[in-house]
């Protein structure tokens, strides 16, 4: 029994050294890959952070976000009567959507979605 516990100890201790002895560099490539960014998404993103910093102050203020919101609403209000229908709210989304669907079969592939996303890193990067 005693030599049972000393096992489980030891293996408990080399599981344990294993992890510190991980490359912390190893672990930080993994994780920085699987939530990668590509180039062309950073850009419009900065783009984008851009725009909502009217001042240019190199922040978002409350003041800012809020006017953009408003002026975004406005945009989606079609007929300006200070509501969004269903329809109205989706319709970028609906715009957006058959733009990526190329061959208009009302769904979405894996190699229209790959052109989609390749074409907007090809517009970040312009």
């Amino acid at each position: 029994m005693l030599r049972l516990r000393f096992a489980t100890a030891a293996v408990a201790a080399l599981a344990t050294i294993a992890a510190f002895a991980a490359d912390p560099a190893d672990t930080r490539a993994q994780e920085a890959e699987e939530t990668a960014v590509t180039p062309g998404i950073q850009a419009r993103a900065e783009r984008v952070f851009q725009r909502l910093d009217s001042n240019g102050d190199g922040g978002v203020s409350r003041t800012e976000a809020q006017f953009k919101r408003q002026q975004r609403f406005a945009r989606l209000d079609r007929n300006a009567d200070g509501a969004l229908t269903l329809e109205e709210y989706m319709a970028p989304l609906d715009r957006r959507f058959q733009v990526v669907d190329t061959n208009g079969d009302g769904s979405i592939t894996p190699e229209e979605l790959a052109q989609a996303i390749a074409n907007v890193d090809r517009a970040g990067m312009e």
